[in-house]
């Protein structure tokens, strides 16, 4: 329970907030200039209005005894507000559901209602229609009219009624239903047969709501466990799979490295007769050096191990090109050299093109041809030469200028 110090506190709160809401109001009526609205009685309003017929000049008569209509009382709105919400301070929501609409008499639940038409026989209650007809007949009064007096059991009929009958005309919304909500009163408090049966109810919802709970965690301890299973079977089918898959990938490693070996294999005999071709090509380029311009001396067994090793480390760079009448022609560069050799390194930004060929593979010996013939005709150079390493170069170009052939 609150101390009345609290309640004192409660309470200058309240009065605190009304005091402002109204200043509130006011300033807000005097800012728009609509504070002062007239309130007409109904006395007046049913008074008619002087009646003046003209006179044979056309000048309004007076009538004897005629008495003018006294003006409209003005009464400011926020007053008729201030004495509304003073009325009807302190008055609470109504606690009671159901009335007897014979005696007025008040109840919280509808059975203790049902018991009291059994009892006085206010209402007919003797079949289920009946019944359903009183229950609708026994909603409570919780507005009334302030003019006519008249209950509604909700806010939506009463406010329809002050609509269409005009009564509480002259104050807002908000003070009509202060004006219509009845004094509450105390509900009528459950017998002690009542309450026994109260007890038993709740005692009987309760076991229910326990009843209902034990069975949602039974089924949710089962939907668990077959989750669980769920999610077992779905490990043990990803176990399987991983496995199978590499009893597979066991198997595919050993296909792939016969693949491999088949390859290696493969390789080795392509290198074999790109050896083969290049000895035979070294050879006809010593005879045709020894019949040409260089000395027979100069190209022996050593030139031709340079040249061999030089092309095996994959030195000759051959370009493929095909010309617009089907004839092939193929460029050679020589790529890179390991010698230390400043003439040989001259030899890596010249291309060598063969002649015209019918296929690709023709094109491309002629150019490699080309390639081995400038390459051993510098290293006649390097052999021969005594002169500076600028020397070198140009007796160098000079060679290749004369080896090469012009250009198609």
């Amino acid at each position: 329970a609150e101390t009345p110090i609290r309640q004192a506190e409660a309470e200058g709160a309240e009065e605190f907030h009304e005091v402002q809401e109204e200043a509130e109001e006011l300033q807000a009526e005097e800012a728009s200039g609509a504070g002062e609205e007239a309130v007409i009685s109904p006395l007046q309003a049913a008074r008619p209005a002087p009646i003046n017929e003209p006179d044979e000049e056309g000048e309004e008569v007076a009538f004897e005894g005629q008495v003018e209509a006294l003006g409209p009382l003005v009464v400011p709105q926020r007053i008729e507000r201030q004495v509304a919400k003073h009325a009807t301070r302190g008055r609470g929501e109504a606690s009671h559901r159901f009335e007897c609409p014979d005696c007025g008499e008040r109840f919280r639940d509808w059975n203790t209602c049902l018991e009291h038409y059994k009892d006085t026989c206010h209402m007919d209650v003797s079949s289920e229609t009946a019944v359903a007809e009183a229950r609708s007949m026994s909603k409570p009064i919780l507005f009334q009219c302030a003019e006519c007096f008249e209950g509604f059991p909700s806010w939506h009929e009463c406010k329809t009624h002050l609509e269409e009958s005009g009564h509480l005309a002259w104050a807002d919304k908000g003070t009509q239903r202060l004006l219509c909500m009845p004094p509450d009163i105390e509900a009528v408090d459950p017998e002690p047969e009542m309450e026994e049966k109260t007890e038993k109810a709740e005692k009987a919802r309760k076991a229910q709501t326990a009843a209902q709970e034990q069975m949602i965690k039974r089924k949710v301890k089962a939907l668990q466990e077959e989750r669980r299973r769920e999610h077992k079977a779905k490990q043990k089918a990803e176990k399987e799979e991983k496995t199978g898959q590499e009893r597979a990938n066991g198997e595919q490693p050993a296909a792939s490295e016969e693949k491999t070996e088949k390859a290696e294999k493969a390789r080795k005999a392509q290198t074999a007769a790109q050896e083969q071709m290049i000895k035979r090509k070294v050879k006809a380029l010593q005879e045709e050096a020894s019949q040409g311009r260089q000395p027979k001396t100069l190209l022996n067994n050593a030139i031709a191990k340079f040249v061999r090793r030089c092309l095996k480390k994959n030195d000759i760079v051959y370009t493929q090109v095909e010309s617009k009448d089907g004839t092939f022609k193929v460029e050679v560069s020589l790529n890179t050299f390991r010698e230390e050799s400043e003439a040989l390194k001259d030899l890596k930004s010249l291309r060598f093109r063969g002649g015209a060929a019918k296929t690709a593979k023709e094109a491309a010996n002629l150019a490699a041809e080309e390639a081995l013939r400038a390459l051993a005709a510098a290293a006649a150079v390097e052999k021969a030469s005594s002169t500076t390493a600028g020397d070198k170069a140009a007796e160098v170009a000079q060679v290749l200028q004369d080896a090469s052939p012009p250009p198609p």
